[in-house]
């Protein structure tokens, strides 16, 4: 039994859980995540169901190895002792990652009682006292004394429990139907959380100052059963559980008979090594009465409601569930042959276009090759045609400078010539002169 701020946590948190944007990583099946996951039974199976990483490492390979049940200690923050499970989970591969499921059953209906939580303990303290008197008187043990509750529907499911309305030959449970007459409307439908969290310490945290003794330990290790209680098997008893009893009710399915009743059947079908602890002796009692009262087992549960038929009908699903899990790990298996194929398919085409590229790219290269080489054969051949260009306008620069330097000589050669004979001509007068005298 927890209040108020318990309920609205839970709230906000799935609120954020539907909301958030992030994508699932799905190597750690959400069961071995760092991060908190709060939902029920029936949202954490969904998702498995879907989740080819579990079905393909994850199913039949994560087993319960322990599992605790816990009370909270009496106090202001938490009158209502509520009681809870914390679940040890383990992978059974190599990796060896481990889990701490928190299961309980939750609800905050004190706001339709009128005086409150005080109220609501008064008047479930009165009425235990008027049924311990009915106890005593022979005509109050007639049924039909008990007037019909007629805020009371009972649910549209074909089970025996969810089809039986809160009236029972228990007195204390008659007594609880004349508490429930005066509350206002039908009995609330109960939130059965599972959290996952990371370690124990993540629980302590959630938990906050609330403090809680463990009462009882139950090892799953040591167990007569040799098939091993895999995640998706507790899921399946929890969702069991949920679905005989979904309304919650003081008296008859709180989180005393939840807890109780999922320990019961885990200890029925494992016949697990059970550790006592000093103060086993408080599961499923009250303190808050005057007297402390025994609830959620024994004569507060009608038959509908013990561990032994929620056994039976956990039972009675078992086969078909097996079956569901093997076609979807199958299915599962198809579809992961299915991706590798596409997967192998898509690398082929990535490979041949890879490679169609790369010989893209070869003769792209290649012709550009081709392309620098006529551009240097085109440079050579253009640089070639200058340099002959440019020897042959030396060599023609040497030329008109030989025909220049011989036109030069043949002139000085003219000129000397012209001297010579100009000094041979007078010469010859000096001689002609001479040869006269």
């Amino acid at each position: 039994m927890m209040g108020l701020s318990w309920f609205t946590q839970l709230f906000h948190s799935l609120v954020h859980f539907i909301l958030d944007p992030r994508p699932l990583n799905k190597s750690h099946m959400l069961i071995f995540s760092k991060d908190v996951y709060r939902g029920t039974a029936s949202s954490l199976d969904n998702i498995l169901r879907e989740m080819h990483s579990f079905l393909q490492d994850g199913l039949g390979r994560i087993t319960v190895q322990r599992v605790e049940y816990c009370k909270c200690r009496k106090a202001k923050r938490s009158p209502w002792e509520h009681e809870f499970l914390i679940v040890t989970v383990k992978e059974s591969t190599n990796r060896g990652r481990m889990a701490y499921l928190m299961v309980d059953r939750l609800v905050d209906d004190t706001k339709q009682y009128p005086g409150g939580q005080d109220g609501l303990l008064t008047d479930l303290a009165q009425r235990r006292d008027e049924a311990d008197t009915e106890a005593a008187d022979p005509s109050s043990t007639d049924e039909s004394n008990v007037e019909p509750d007629p805020t009371i529907e009972p649910t549209t499911t074909s089970s025996p429990s969810t089809s039986t309305s809160w009236h029972s030959p228990s007195r204390l449970q008659r007594s609880g139907a004349k508490v429930k007459r005066i509350t206002k409307g039908d009995a609330p439908y109960a939130l059965d959380r599972l959290s996952i969290f990371a370690d124990r310490n993540s629980i302590k945290k959630e938990l906050g100052k609330v403090k809680f003794d463990v009462l009882m330990t139950m090892d799953l290790t040591h167990s007569q059963n040799p098939r091993p209680m895999t995640i998706e098997v507790l899921t399946h008893i929890l969702q069991t559980t949920s679905r005989n009893t979904p309304r919650y009710h003081y008296l008859f399915a709180q989180c005393y008979w939840f807890a109780y009743t999922i320990w019961k059947i885990l200890e029925m079908e494992m016949h697990p090594q059970i550790n006592r602890h000093t103060r086993h002796a408080r599961v499923c009692v009250y303190s808050a009465y005057p007297k402390a009262v025994i609830l959620g087992k024994g004569p507060s549960v009608d038959t509908a409601r013990t561990p032994e038929t929620v056994k039976m009908q956990w039972d009675a699903e078992r086969a078909g569930r097996d079956s569901e899990w093997a076609a979807l790990a199958l299915a599962s298996q198809a579809d992961h042959r299915r991706a590798e194929e596409a997967e192998e398919a898509r690398r082929q085409t990535a490979e041949e276009g890879r490679r169609q590229a790369e010989e893209a790219h070869r003769r792209a290269e290649e012709a550009e090759e081709g392309r620098r080489q006529a551009e240097e054969a085109h440079r050579q051949t253009a640089e070639e045609g200058r340099r002959q260009a440019e020897e042959a306008h030396r060599r023609a620069e040497e030329a008109e400078e030989g025909r220049r330097q011989a036109e030069e000589a043949r002139r000085r050669a003219d000129a000397q010539i012209r001297e010579l004979q100009a000094k041979l001509e007078a010469s010859e007068r000096h001689a002609g002169s001479t040869s006269v005298v």
